[in-house]
């Protein structure tokens, strides 16, 4: 899974920006930075769960800090400029997947 087997939209450009800020407070890049920076868009499916739900950010990001020291397992991905988990790669590698199935371009 590497960053030049994807075109990207506008949307996911700025979905992987906001990965990579929320992952900037911590050690590692968690699946849960994943989705926050989905529901962080507010757009598409995600965002509207968001303006209908009440989310704390901030104790969504504690559970990160947390999570950072249990983190044994870590690499790197061509998507993102910090070390990641291997969570993160098998949620990539599934995203990847069902493109791929679907022909989707983007």
């Amino acid at each position: 899974m590497n960053r030049t087997r994807a075109d990207l939209t506008d949307r996911m450009i700025k979905i992987l920006e906001n990965i990579e800020k929320e992952a900037s407070h911590s050690q590692v890049l968690q699946p849960a930075h994943l989705l926050l920076a989905c529901l962080l868009e507010k757009t598409g499916t995600l965002g509207e769960i968001y303006l209908k739900c009440n989310f704390q950010e901030a104790y969504l990001r504690k559970i990160f800090e947390e999570n950072d020291r249990e983190t044994n397992q870590r690499t790197r991905s061509d998507f993102f400029n910090v070390e990641i988990t291997e969570d993160v790669v098998s949620v990539m590698g599934i995203a990847f997947n069902y493109m791929e199935r679907y022909n989707q371009n983007f």
